[in-house]
């Protein structure tokens, strides 16, 4: 396997970002697309097709032993996801772009 090395032309990117804020900015005045849209187009995890992919792991630990834990244990780690999965989806709410 061959790889190709490129250097990052740091200007290029920038104005390309600059860019791309504004083109959304724009669409935004437009009523062309909503803040939360908007957040998920520009989400990492947006451009993937999360069917294609499945839990191999919750907290460091392989989903087997997640799912053999005792009844109090998986509990207790059920509630601790939750709760950072709330976290997460009020930070994706939030108004700030």
């Amino acid at each position: 396997m061959s790889y190709k090395i490129m250097k990052l032309d740091q200007k290029a990117r920038a104005e390309a970002k600059r860019a791309s804020r504004d083109e959304d900015e724009r669409r935004l005045a437009a009523g062309e697309i909503t803040k939360q849209e908007l957040r998920r187009e520009n989400s990492f995890f947006g451009a993937l097709d999360m069917s294609k992919f499945r839990i191999v792991a919750i907290g460091g630990k392989p989903v087997r032993n997640f799912l053999s834990l005792g009844r109090d244990s998986a509990e207790e780690e059920r509630e601790v996801l939750m709760r950072d999965n709330e976290n997460r989806n009020a930070w994706l709410r939030s108004e700030d772009l």
